[in-house]
């Protein structure tokens, strides 16, 4: 529909898919007691014809109430046992089940809990939920500790929020009603505010079947307080249900005819082009006021160029509502559209990127299935390469231990030692059957950590204009970006670059390139890949390659992705980094200092002692040079978040003592080598995920980590480096 000139007299209300008025509720609740006061006060009636699986005890009750028809959901009774069936489990159960019978447009997940009174809470309490994660899913194994977490952020309700007067905080979940010594150190690293034995269940049945939900939790019971748990929840459960009951009824109330918008609830979204007819607009509506609309930009105090967003409030003028709306918002202003966005900010301004600026947007990472644990590597490659050499059995012993390395992820396996023998015999060419089985891996894992990306992005794959891949694991005619770009279903126009052989800088140079492509093409966005196999350069040991076991014991697989773009767009996008100043250096007469070969048998590696020393040497000259782009000094280093690609143990121990950093500093680089050795050019993603959870837990404890370094060092030698400024704390 074409826009309405100056004199048209309607307030259009804008109708599409995305916008749709939420019809139906998905409400799950663990209890039959926490259950009734919501049946009865929507007067919901229990379904008699169920639609479960035949010998289930899960109960439904439905209705409708007012606009909205509302499922309530609970596992019922053990059949066994006759108690409610509490846990995780059952909720994931009963929550797939109905999401697939009743296809709900929104999940509440209502329930009862605990909470803490380090947390500032008091029993009947009602928190709506920000994230939610697991507390006893316990697995010490990286990248499966994150998966036992299940960290997950809740559908995002601003509004709800603060119409419900509700407080806000994380939830966690465990199948315990009370918690040992470990789970509570679990939820305080979730930094949760509430325990429960269903949200965190719900929330990954929810996200796997892309249904939004929120979570209630009314508080029965202050875990660290002075009475026993069971005893207290049994003891409020009766008056917290009423607490319950009423927040979930308003919070029905509040969503009755509003529209799921990514970013919060909103009533409608209405376009003004005209002073009259304005009594289409509600308290609470999104208010979208068109550039053809001259009178009413005057009458909110804008200029006639602009478009703008904004919630009308109750008792107020327009003028005075618009006001108030203006002392809460950011302005955002695309270069790519003549306009600018004003959104609302809960809680004041927010940490954003400068116009222009290229910005990390998201970050993603994948791994082979083969995990290694370091304190068996050396019984198994010496067995799996037929080598009975025991001084240099015992060498790779101590390097093992020097690297600090724990866990990491390989493509080698026993299939393919068994499939290709020759792999492990001295002397054989197998260029050939190493390219084989590596072009397929690092495609494979470029592949997978792309995905993992767009996901935490949140954009379609059709909104990637440029891919910039590296990879030193591979060679081929044409080069892994096509098979990435098709295996991710790019489009064709998509403009690719490749960076082979950089080594370990390869991650920050394609950083680098990816700044410059998304700076210099207004709106678009870059998704930068790495994949690494070290499958290229597996050897058997031999005392003529004493330098071989430095990549045994350090060197992991992996691959890295990265969406990086200009002027992140309000709502959609959340940028983690915003990058600065990049810049490479390289140091003459280095060349010999990392020497990497293609032979008959594979890529042969060799690093020079001296590797440290230079590195230290030259370092400082560097990061002064970086650093002054931005107005900071030499005294500002311990100021900064570093983020340093680790080669190795020796070189972070360098440069934290050249630059007199605090042990701190350089905890996200040494997380990342611990956890998945040095994997080349995908480390610095590894290293940059650990920081961000590094910065907030400084932030938290009122240290500055504004600006920051990232930096990484490869052949030549060659330095790259980054200046970055943190938005995502």
């Amino acid at each position: 529909m074409a826009p309405h000139g100056e004199g048209s007299e309607e307030a259009m209300v804008v109708q599409d898919e995305n916008r749709k008025p939420i019809s139906s509720i998905l409400i799950v609740i663990a209890m039959q007691t926490e259950a009734m006061p919501i049946v009865n006060k929507l007067q919901l009636k229990e379904d008699l014809d169920s639609v479960f699986p035949k010998g289930v005890p899960w109960v439904r009750y439905h209705g409708v109430y007012k606009d909205l028809h509302i499922n309530l959901v609970w596992p019922g009774k053990d059949s066994t046992l006759g108690v409610d069936s509490v846990g995780t489990v059952s909720a994931s159960l009963v929550t797939y089940a109905a999401i697939q019978a009743l296809q709900p447009d929104l999940i509440i997940n209502a329930g009862t809990a605990g909470s803490f009174k380090v947390k500032g809470a008091s029993i009947t309490d009602v928190f709506l939920a920000s994230d939610v994660a697991f507390h006893d899913r316990r697995i010490p194994i990286p990248v499966f500790d994150l998966y036992g977490v299940g960290s997950r952020q809740s559908f995002s309700t601003p509004n709800l929020l603060k119409e419900l007067n509700l407080k806000a905080g994380k939830l966690s979940t465990g199948d315990s009603l009370d918690i040992s010594p470990q789970e509570e150190a679990s939820i305080v690293a979730n930094d949760a505010t509430v325990k429960d034995m269903e949200g965190a269940a719900v929330a990954y049945v929810a996200d796997l079947l892309k249904v939004p939900a929120i979570f209630i939790k009314a508080v029965t019971d202050i875990v660290d307080g002075d009475k026993p748990t069971a005893e207290e929840f049994l003891q409020n459960l009766a008056a917290v249900t009423a607490a319950l009951d009423q927040a979930v009824t308003q919070a029905v109330d509040f969503i009755n005819g509003k529209c799921l918008k990514k970013y919060d609830i909103q009533l409608k979204i209405v376009i003004v082009h005209s002073l009259s007819r304005t009594n289409a607009l509600r308290s609470g509506d999104l208010v979208y006021i068109s550039h053809h609309s001259t009178k009413v930009h005057a009458l909110f105090g804008l200029s006639g160029s602009k478009q703008s967003v904004g919630h009308l409030d109750d008792g107020c003028s327009w003028e005075a509502s618009y006001n108030r709306i203006k002392k809460q918002v950011y302005r955002h202003s695309s270069s790519s559209e003549n306009m600018v966005y004003e959104q609302i900010v809960q809680g004041g301004l927010t940490t954003k990127a400068n116009p222009g600026k290229a910005t990390i947007l998201a970050l993603g990472k994948a791994f082979p299935h083969q995990l290694v644990m370091q304190e068996f590597l050396v019984d198994g490659y010496f067995k799996n390469t037929n080598c009975d050499d025991l001084e240099l059995k015992q060498k790779l012993t101590r390097l093992c231990k020097t690297t600090t390395v724990k866990t990491r992820y390989v493509v080698m396996s026993d299939e393919i030692l068994k499939k290709y023998p020759e792999l492990a015999i001295e002397g054989l060419p197998t260029v050939k059957q190493r390219l084989d089985i590596c072009n397929d891996a690092v495609t494979r894992m470029a592949i997978d950590a792309s995905r993992a990306c767009i996901k935490k992005w949140g954009r379609p794959v059709s909104d990637i204009t440029h891919l910039v891949y590296v990879s030193s694991s591979e060679a081929r005619l044409p080069g892994g970006d096509l098979y990435l770009a098709g295996g991710l279903g790019l489009s064709p126009e998509t403009q690719r670059v490749m960076l082979y052989f950089a080594g370990c800088s390869g991650g920050v140079a394609g950083l680098r390139v990816a700044k410059d492509i998304a700076e210099n093409n207004p709106g678009s966005r870059v998704l930068l890949a790495t994949s690494e196999t070290t499958i290229i350069g597996f050897k058997p040991p031999s005392a003529d390659r004493p330098y071989d076991l430095v990549g045994v014991a350090l060197f992991g697989d992996g691959a890295g992705a990265m969406i990086v773009g200009t002027d992140p767009t309000p709502v959609t996008e959340s940028p983690l980094f915003e990058l600065h100043t990049a810049i490479q250096n390289f140091l003459p007469n280095t060349e010999k200092t990392i020497d990497g070969r293609l032979t008959e048998e594979g890529i042969s590696f060799k690093l020079s002692r001296e590797l440290p020393q230079i590195i230290e040497d030259n370092i400082e000259g560097f990061c002064h040079k970086l650093i002054g782009n931005a107005g900071l000094t030499d005294k500002d280093y311990n100021k900064m978040f570093w983020a340093v690609h680790p080669g190795g143990p020796a070189i972070l121990n360098r440069m934290e003592k050249r630059f007199d950093l605090l042990p701190d500093k350089l905890n996200a680089s040494r997380r990342a080598l611990m956890d998945f050795g040095n994997a080349s050019s995908n480390t610095i993603v590894y290293v940059l995920e650990y920081m961000i959870e590094e910065c907030r837990k400084m932030k938290a404890g009122s240290e500055n980590c504004d600006w920051g370094l990232i930096l990484a060092f490869g052949p030549g030698i060659t330095f790259e480096g980054i200046l970055a400024r943190n938005l995502a704390m």
